[in-house]
Parts: C-alpha cells; structure tokens; sequence
C-alpha cells in the first residue's frame, strides 16, 4: 500500500511586531516587559505623585480640568485589558519558546502555522489597542499551543505506526519520512532510529523477497531460501521474509530428509553396510523420533546380522573342513550368541561338539594303549570306534584316530601264546579264565592284559602270581608251584 505524502506545508505569513519579537535573544524579552511594567507605573502612579493645585486657582478652572467618572472607569477598564493581553502573550511566548525547542516546525508544521498566523492577529489587535480582542486570541493560543505541546505522545504513537505500516507496504519515502518526525518529536527514540535504518535497505529487501517468492511458487526451494535468507540479513524483523525463509527451511529439511532415506535404502540394497550406518547416524540426527528411524534401524540390524552369521557360517565351515572342531565350537556359539534358532549355527555345533569329544577321547586311548587290555576298557574304545566309524565325510586326521584305534583294538582282542609251569600237585586256576587244572606245563591263549594265577595243594601254603600278556609271543612260561609247607 502506497500512503500518499501530505501536501507541503505552506510558510506562514511574516507577522508583524510579534514575530519579530519571537526571534530576538530572551534578555529581549526581559527588557521589554521591564519597559512594559514602567509603562504601567507612569500610566497608574504618576497622576498620584502630582503636587495639589495652588490655593488661589479658581474652583471653576479645577472643575473644568477633571475629567468626567465614567472617563475614568473606561480608562481602567482599558488598562485592565492591557495588563491582561500582556500576561497571556508572555505565556504564549512562553510556550512558543518550549516548541520551538522540540523542533515543532518538523512534527506539526500545519498546526503551528495557523497558531503563528493567530498571534500576528492578536498583536495587531493589542498594536491598535483592542486589548480584550488580543487578550481573548492570546488565551485561545495558550489553549491551542498546550494543546499541540501535549499531542506528542499521541502524535509520535501516530508516526511510528505510520512508519511501521509504509515499510510493511514497501514504500521507502512515507517510512523514512514518518520515522524521522517521530524522531523530531522524540530524538533517540530507539524503534524510530531502528526503523529509520531498514528503510536504507527496503528497496532491496523488496527486490530479494519478490525473487524468494517466485521460485518458491516454482518449487525452486534453495533458489527461493537463499533469496529469503539475503533479504533476512538485511533486514531481520522483516516478517514475510522470515517467513519465506522458515518456509523454504521446512521444505528443504524435507528434501534433505527423502534423500537420507533414499540412500539409506540404496546402500541396503547394495549390501554397502557401512555407508547405510553412516547414512542412518544422518538420519538419527535431523529427525531422532521421527517413525521411519525405527524400521530403518531394524532393517540394518538384521542385515548386520546376516552378514555376520554368513561370515560365521563360513568361517566355521572352513575349521570344520580343517579338522579344527574345538575353534568351529567356538565360531557357532558365537553365530548362536547372535541369533539362538540359526539352524546352520546348531547343527554345526552339535557336529564340532560330537567329533571334538569323539577325536578327543580316540586321542586319549591312543595315548593309552594299555588301557584298551582291560575288558571293560576295551569295550568303551569299541563303542568310541563304533561311533567314529558313524560319521561321514571326515578329514584325514580324524580318519587316522579311527584307523590306529581299529588297530589298537585288533591287537588287544588278538590272544596271545603264553606257557604255564607247574609241579603237577598244585591247582591252577587263572582268574578271568577258570580252573586249568594240576599239570607240568599247559599252553593258554590269552588275550593281551593282566591276569592272576592262583595255586593251591593240601597241605601247603597258597601261591598268588600276577602277570601281564602282553601282544604277540611271550617266550618266558609262568610258575605256578605251592612250596611252603603248614
């Protein structure tokens, strides 16, 4: 909105004596009423001074001098008017000095015009001696004049909204003109000194906000934004392009935002997961609660996940095929750790845990080959063998603990020759084997490991002898023979 300038204020004409008299230093002013209580005192107190006429002079000459009573009260009357029109125009000069003061001619220029032109009225009127007329347009002026001395704050409220609204309408010269009477009318005053100062830009700021507007109805939001945002440097408290700006702002945090989400998305695809992570960090900065973060995440996490199970998947494949049961242990519990019902994760562990126990305990009999001539420790190395013998697809390791337990096992079920001695007379019986009976000599086949021979005969201590089989011959006999006597 364009407001149209007020028409030029016209000068008032040039008054006579009193407008002179306005424009003479104050100790003028002074002097002159001096000059004017002087004047009343020759006028009122100088015909009392006078000395009283001469004894002599005729009564009738006395009588016709003294002027008539009502002459008299006219006189006073007059005087009185006087003295009151110079009362009130010393207090209109008065107050025409305090406006003078506040620069009125800048902030009422009409107003104080025609109040000039009513006191060259009133001084014309008082010059040719009508003192009530000057007196009664002197108190109207002081009426007038503290009137227009107490509009300033009204008038300065009228400027600046004035002000406020020529900049809001863009029209730079009603603005800095309504802002500079107002700063007449109140010099510092801080929100018209401001508004002075954004109309040095507001043309400009015009220009920006007009582009900022155009290419936010094209939808070109960083051509628009930028536009709005040069404007706001400008000017900060110019409020359509501020919101211009928080507009452009919302719509480019949008943008931002669908184009976080697309790359996210895209990396996903593309297994790139360490630029999806990089990527969601983004996205958890702008919008930390916003509802797309949270499947985000889930997405990423299983992805994470899957990648890292098919890691362990293959690296627990790879110690499998390596014979390294105890390490492919430890890689499925790890595959478990992350996800408890992975079915490779529990299969691959039940067999790495199966062949470690087995390998482990095949390993412990080796180490141990006595151990397998005990009967009941040789039946536990069969079973162990036959459970070895169960699994499929082995490594050459594996593969060898079974073939050198096979041979183990071959041997301690494999009798052996072994000779007994004896005198005839004692009993022999071999625990494990039974009673062998009385002889010279006897051939046994026994099976590697440890045995007893007992021998017994009426009247003769029993004998005990220990001995080991061991595989293959065995050419020193075993003694059985009761000696001691009861």
């Amino acid at each position: 909105m364009i407001v149209p300038k007020p028409p030029a204020m016209r000068p008032p004409p040039r008054p006579p004596a009193a407008l002179v008299r306005r424009r003479i230093p104050m100790w003028v002013y002074i002097a002159f009423a001096l000059l004017i209580s002087l004047a009343i005192a020759v006028i009122f107190l100088l015909p009392d001074m006078r000395p009283a006429p001469q004894v002599g002079v005729s009564a009738s000459r006395a009588n016709r001098s003294k002027p008539p009573a009502r002459d008299d009260a006219a006189a006073q009357r007059q005087a009185l008017a006087r003295r009151q029109a110079e009362a009130a125009l010393h207090e209109v000069l008065d107050l025409q000095a305090k406006l003078d003061n506040q620069s009125v001619r800048r902030w009422a220029q009409a107003d104080y015009a025609a109040a000039l032109e009513r006191l060259a009225a009133g001084d014309v009127a008082r010059q040719a001696g009508r003192f009530s007329e000057a007196r009664e347009t002197y108190q109207s002026l002081i009426t007038s004049l503290t009137n227009l001395l107490e509009s300033r704050p009204k008038r300065l409220r009228d400027a600046l909204k004035r002000g406020a609204d020529a900049l809001s309408a863009f029209d730079a010269a009603t603005a800095k003109q309504q802002f500079t009477v107002a700063l007449a009318i109140e010099p510092n005053n801080a929100k018209a000194e401001h508004g002075l100062a954004r109309t040095q830009h507001l043309d400009e700021v015009h220009a920006l906000f007009m582009q900022g507007k155009a290419h936010e109805q094209q939808s070109q939001w960083l051509a628009a934004h930028d536009a709005y945002a040069k404007a706001v440097r400008l000017d900060a408290d110019f409020t359509l392009a501020r919101r211009g700006l928080s507009r452009t702002n919302t719509q480019l945090e949008k943008i931002r935002w669908h184009d976080l989400l697309t790359r996210f998305y895209r990396a996903m695809d593309r297994g790139e997961l360490a630029k999806a992570s990089e990527t969601l960090k983004k996205i958890k900065a702008q919008r930390p609660k916003a509802p797309e973060l949270g499947q985000a995440v889930k997405q990423l996490v299983n992805a994470s996940q899957k990648v890292a199970l098919d890691k362990l998947r293959e690296k627990g494949k790879a110690q499998m095929a390596a014979e390294d049961f105890a390490a492919a242990l430890g890689t499925y519990d790890k595959a478990l750790l992350i996800d408890a019902t992975v079915a490779f994760a529990q299969a691959g562990r039940s067999k790495a845990q199966k062949r470690l126990r087995l390998a482990n305990s095949m390993q412990d009999i080796l180490a141990h080959p006595r151990g397998v001539f005990g009967q009941q420790s040789r039946q536990n190395a069969r079973q162990i063998l036959a459970q070895a013998e169960e699994i499929d697809e082995v490594g050459p390791a594996f593969s060898g603990l079974r073939q050198r337990l096979q041979q183990l096992l071959t041997v301690a079920e494999s009798p052996s020759r072994v000779t007994l001695v004896s005198d005839g007379q004692t009993q022999v019986t071999v625990y494990k084997i039974g009673v062998v009976g009385k002889f010279a000599s006897r051939e046994l086949r026994l099976l590697p490991g440890a045995y007893v021979a007992v021998g017994s005969r009426s009247g003769y201590r029993d004998v005990r002898v220990e001995f080991r089989v061991e595989p293959g011959p065995n050419p020193l006999p075993i003694r059985v023979v009761c000696q001691d006597q009861l």
